[in-house]
């Protein structure tokens, strides 16, 4: 169930350490930073031993101050990211399951109205092979689902029409990709039995 798998899979080693990449090195620059430059200032700004002391001092606080609002930034912009990046997993998990809700409304609905139509109706793939039939084809027939499925619609050939006649008729079904017409077939218990076809 990939709706599940949103919630379970386990985060990759690149997806954590990307996060943490972003705030340490931003601060580790800033660090660098600020030592080199309030060194530099310190040592020209004081007129005396003393005072340099007292800046030294000062620059301590203020790079306790400074860090603290810088790592705020940066924690406060990857929770952002964070926040859109879930958001933005929960749409597309929310789109996958509406989508797989209508999917399945759509097969039921399919499903209700093969099975009440009073015409039989064979649904073949495209490799000619049947996929599905419903109850009234079977009552026409004699042959369930579980005897055709699989087989080839030939299943049901009387013999009456020769090789010319249904290669006629799928040459025009590959050129227009519609054929109606009548057909006649043979049931399940031998007996042949005509029919009117449409094939799209």
């Amino acid at each position: 169930d990939l709706s599940t798998d949103l919630h379970t899979e386990p985060p990759s080693v690149l997806s954590t350490t990307l996060p943490a990449m972003r705030v340490s090195l931003p601060y580790l620059v800033f660090g660098a930073t600020w030592s080199a430059a309030s060194d530099r200032a310190a040592e020209l700004l004081a007129p005396s031993p003393e005072a340099l002391t007292w800046i030294q001092t000062w620059k301590g606080v203020g790079f306790v101050v400074g860090t603290a609002l810088f790592i705020h930034a940066l924690v406060s912009r990857e929770l952002r990211a964070f926040e859109r990046s879930k958001r933005t997993a929960e749409e597309a998990r929310r789109q996958l399951l509406d989508s797989e809700r209508k999917a399945a409304r759509e097969a039921r609905f399919a499903q209700q109205v093969l099975d009440g139509s009073a015409e039989g109706i064979m649904v073949v793939g495209p490799d000619l092979r049947v996929r599905a039939v419903n109850p009234a084809f079977t009552q026409i027939t004699g042959y369930t689902a579980a005897e055709v499925c699989g087989e080839r619609p030939s299943v049901l050939q009387s013999g009456y029409h020769d090789d010319a006649w249904y290669g006629a008729m799928w040459a025009e079904i590959t050129e227009s990709g519609h054929w109606e017409g009548e057909v006649w077939n043979r049931r399940k218990s031998g007996d042949p039995y005509p029919e009117w076809l449409s094939i799209t």
